[in-house]
């Protein structure tokens, strides 16, 4: 009897497919896209707030805000992959410096704002750890 994946599962899945041929095509271990990520996802903050390093701390701790990042991460690299074909008669170089272009902090900071549930999510747990002081 096959279990039923709900759309979680559907979408995980998907995104670990995705992951898994990112991987193949630049020659990275699972780690080294998850280092790449992270690396990235905490520069995509310094530049998403500049000057706000509380914002900047809440967001970095905040699960929503970095499974919300991922998802957006995983929208930018099925976006590669629509170009596969071409990506695969390049050198690796190409590959990584094309991958690193398009998920690049600064742009994704000026393209991609989080949710506003993200973003009320941090500041609703700063309130209350004001209100508990």
């Amino acid at each position: 009897m096959q279990t039923k994946l709900t759309q979680q599962q559907q979408y995980q899945q998907k995104a670990d497919a995705l992951k898994w041929q990112i991987c193949q095509l630049l020659s990275w271990s699972h780690d080294d896209y998850c280092n790449y990520q992270y690396k990235c996802g905490l520069s995509y903050l310094a530049w998403y707030a500049p000057a706000n390093e509380t914002l900047r701390r809440q967001l970095e701790g905040s699960k929503l805000f970095w499974n919300w990042f991922k998802n957006v991460w995983t929208v930018y690299d099925e976006s590669l992959l629509s170009f596969t074909t071409g990506l695969q008669e390049c050198s690796q170089q190409t590959r990584r410096s094309t991958y690193e272009t398009l998920h690049c902090p600064r742009t994704m900071a000026v393209e991609e704002k989080p949710f506003k549930a993200v973003l009320d999510s941090v500041q609703t747990k700063s309130k209350q750890l004001c209100s508990t002081v």
